[in-house]
Parts: C-alpha cells; structure tokens; sequence
C-alpha cells in the first residue's frame, strides 16, 4: 500500500511539472517557437527542392534576337530562371522619407503592392541547362560503383544503357567521364583564358576545363550586347573533374548584393539599409543572412558579375516601373546595386538510401 501512494504521489508530481512546463512552453517559449518555425519553413522547402534537382551536365547561352526575346532552348535543353524578385507589400511613405509597409487589410496604402518577378536573361541572353535523367544516376554501395557504372561524387554513380556495347578504350572512357554533373562553372572575358594554368581545356574528354557553350572544343562567346550596341564576349567553361566532392551543379542564382543565404528569403544585407527604410516594403527580409543558419558559403559559387542597370536592360519584362513599382524602381537605377551570379550546388547528404530520399515534407 505504501508503494502504492508512493508512486501516485510522483505520478501527480510529474504532471504537475508537465502542466507547468506546457504552460511555460505555452508563453514566452511558444512566441521563440512560432518565430523560429517562421524563418526555417523556407529553408526546409528549400532544402527539398534543391535535392530534387538532378545534376547539370551541360549549359548553353542563347543570346536575345531582341529586346526580351532569344531563340529557344536546342532538344534536351531547359530554359533556367535565374533570378526572384520577391513582391512588395502596398505602403507609405511620410514627409521624412520613411517608408512603412501595410500588411493590414483594408488599411490606407499610397504605394500598390507588386506580384513577385522572375527574370530569366543575363547580359541579354538566357542559359538553357541539360540536367542528367533520374534513372541514369545510381546510388554508390560502401562508396564504391558497380562494374561499368561512373563515379560522379562519393555517393552518386552514372549509368547509361549505351556503354555496355562500347569497346573498352579512351572512347569508351571518355564518354563515361563526361556524363557525369558540372561541378564548376566560370566565364572567363578572353577565349584564350581557356588555356591558362587554371583552365586547361581537355576537349570533349572534359577532364579539365571546356567550352560548355559550345562544342567543347571551340570558343563560342556568350555575346554580352544591347540589340544593336557593342559586343564585349564572354565564354562560359565547365568542368565536372572534382567528382568526389560529393556535390555538383544543380542550379544558377543571381542575388543582389553578396552570396545566397541559405533561407532563400533572407537576402543579404545592402550597404544603405541602416539609411533606406524603402527596403521595408520587399515581401522577403533585406537584413542580412543572419547568424544561425547564415551565408550559404559552401555550395554558392560566384561566376560572373553585372550592375542592376545593366541587368534590366535585359530584363525588361520583368524589372520595370509597372511590375516592381516606381519607388522601388527609381531607387534600384539610382543606387545601380550590384547583381551576382551564382552556380548552386546540390546539399551533401550522408550515403545512405534513406538520407538520399529523405525530405523534410515539413508544414506549419
């Protein structure tokens, strides 16, 4: 009996902590909570998105015919959006130049709100990206790929049905190693940069460096040019010789500013932001990457670089007065803000089945 009441006395003991706790939990915690579920729901779509795409093994750049219009991606080539404009709440603007968003319904607004924008074109024209098909990238056992299998990272192998009919040989090889996913891009502004120590171009064995704009071989120049202004040439090159980092290419990125973050609604911070409060209508945080989850530092790569000017006149569809706005518009021509392009690398899993599958699936 005594044992009895011993064990419902901690019985109510402990529920009487739980119900402290919960309400707790229920108070100041529970706001931390919600706030912190806030800033990761983007990065777990993030995250699920990006392990969804299947490596880049090619890119093209179609230059634009005209104003916005370029010719379309060849057979087995899909158009890539390259850049988010995130939208714009509908706002005010005071007699001191504060600007403050409305996100109240039915509350007064002197500036419109603005849906969000995707731009497709770089220096006038558009990549087109050949991604390797789902059913020819096999998973490495223990770190290893089968016979007749290429080993394109630490955990993924390349298959293709044509190679077993191949003789063995250098063609054979050849065509195993360039099959597997860029790990790298640049654009360099001289054809002849190919050839440097850094970039030595391995042809179509793609060993090393090549044209991927190209027929690997030959320069092909991404032509940088308003319709009818002066061409300043960039050529585009690719390697996929890193294949044991365990990562690749699945995805190109222009952001304003700086480096992705990794909560792609987090941008990083502009040098005026202590002064502009303009940025406070942008449906996505201008505050910086922030320090918890921070910089994506070790799966963006800079490739290439432009002014906003220069990045609109491109983009004239998608970057104008109607579409982000004419406050927002003036002030982005004013400050002419840096644009970044970026190669974005697939997120390194542990090699497993069940991490290679794995999605987040989270909700809120």
């Amino acid at each position: 009996m005594l044992l009895l009441k011993v064990a419902l006395a901690l019985t109510i003991l402990c529920l009487v902590i739980a119900i402290y706790a919960m309400a707790n939990y229920l108070g100041d915690n529970h706001d931390k909570r919600l706030a912190a579920e806030v800033q990761l729901k983007s990065t777990y779509a993030y995250f699920d998105a990006n392990r969804k795409l299947m490596g880049i093994q090619n890119i093209d750049w179609r230059q634009q015919t005209a104003l916005g219009v370029s010719t379309p991606c060849a057979a087995g080539y899909t158009e890539e959006s390259i850049y988010r404009w995130p939208g714009a709440w509908p706002g005010n603007v005071d007699a001191n130049g504060k600007y403050t968003a409305v996100t109240t319904a039915g509350a007064t607004a002197t500036i419109p709100a603005k849906a969000p924008q995707t731009s497709k074109f770089w220096k006038h024209g558009k990549f087109c990206v050949m991604r390797v098909a789902a059913t020819n990238m096999k998973a490495a056992t223990n770190g290893a790929c089968a016979t007749g299998q290429q080993q394109c990272s630490t955990c993924e192998c390349r298959f293709d049905s044509t190679w077993a009919a191949m003789t063995a040989g250098t063609a054979k090889t050849t065509a195993m190693q360039q099959a597997c996913p860029v790990t790298a891009m640049v654009v360099l502004t001289n054809g002849a940069d190919i050839s440097a120590t850094n970039y030595v171009l391995a042809g179509n064995a793609r060993m090393g460096w090549w044209f991927c704009a190209g027929s690997g071989v030959a320069a092909a120049p991404m032509v940088d040019t308003n319709i009818g202004g002066t061409a300043a040439n960039r050529y585009i090159a690719c390697t996929n010789a890193n294949r044991l980092k365990n990562t690749y290419v699945v995805d190109l990125q222009v952001e304003m500013q700086d480096k992705p973050c990794v909560d792609p609604n987090a941008h990083p911070l502009p040098s005026d932001a202590s002064t502009n409060t303009i940025y406070n209508l942008l449906k996505e945080d201008m505050a910086g990457c922030g320090t918890v989850l921070g910089v994506d530092s070790g799966l963006s790569t800079q490739v290439d670089s432009d002014t906003f000017l220069s990045f609109i006149a491109s983009n004239t569809a998608t970057v104008s007065a109607n579409t982000v706005g004419t406050k927002l518009f003036d002030f982005y021509k004013a400050s002419n803000v840096p644009m970044k392009l970026f190669t974005r690398n697939k997120i390194t899993v542990k090699c497993t089945s069940a991490c290679d599958v794995y999605r987040t699936n989270y909700s809120f």
